[in-house]
C-alpha cells in the first residue's frame, strides 16, 4: 500500500511564556496507523515499523521514535445513516444473511428478495437512509444492528 511519507495524526497548540515548560500528551490508537481499504470498506493496519515524530512543524522535528505495529487491527463495524448496505453484506459475509435477517422484519418483501443478485446490485451502493426510496419497506439502523447481532450469536454458537 502506498502511503504518504508523513501523515498528521495528532497535534496540540500550546502557548508558552519564555522559559515555561508544559507536558503535552497526544494519544495515538491503532486507528492512527490504519488506512482505508476501498475494496473491503474497512480500515487496516499493515505490520510495519512506524516513525512517530514530534516537532514545531513538519520541517522542524525535535523528537522521534520508531514503533512496530501488529497487523491484527480491524476496526469495529459501525452503523451510521450513510452506511452502505454493501458494507453490511460484507460484514455479514453474504447477501443471503442480510436477506434472511430482513425477512424476519418484512416477510418475503412481496417477492423483493426473489432475485438475490438483483437485490445485491441494488443494495450495494445504497445508504441505509435511502432504502425507503428503493425498497417497498424502510430499513432502519436498528434492524441492521439486530441482524448483525443475530449473525454474531449464530456464528459463535456454531463454533
Amino acid at each position: 500500500m502506498n502511503r504518504p511519507e508523513k501523515e498528521l495524526k495528532g497535534f496540540a497548540k500550546v502557548a508558552l511564556q519564555p522559559g515555561e515548560m508544559k507536558t503535552v500528551t497526544i494519544f495515538l490508537d491503532e486507528r492512527a496507523f490504519a488506512y482505508y481499504d476501498v475494496k473491503s470498506h474497512s480500515f487496516h493496519v499493515d505490520q510495519d515499523t512506524f516513525v512517530i515524530q514530534v516537532g514545531k512543524s513538519s520541517r522542524e522535528i525535535v523528537l522521534q521514535q520508531e514503533i512496530d505495529m501488529d497487523a491484527n487491527y480491524r476496526e469495529e463495524f459501525k452503523i451510521e445513516e450513510n452506511t452502505f448496505l454493501g458494507e453490511v453484506i460484507e460484514e455479514l459475509g453474504s447477501v443471503d444473511a442480510l436477506i434472511d435477517g430482513l425477512k424476519k422484519y418484512v416477510g418475503d418483501g412481496d417477492g423483493f428478495f426473489d432475485n438475490k443478485e438483483l437485490f445485491r446490485m441494488i443494495s450495494w451502493e445504497l445508504p441505509i437512509h435511502s432504502t425507503a426510496s428503493f425498497f417497498p419497506f424502510p430499513v432502519t439502523d436498528e434492524m441492521i444492528l439486530e441482524i448483525l447481532a443475530d449473525a454474531k450469536k449464530n456464528s459463535k454458537a456454531s463454533l
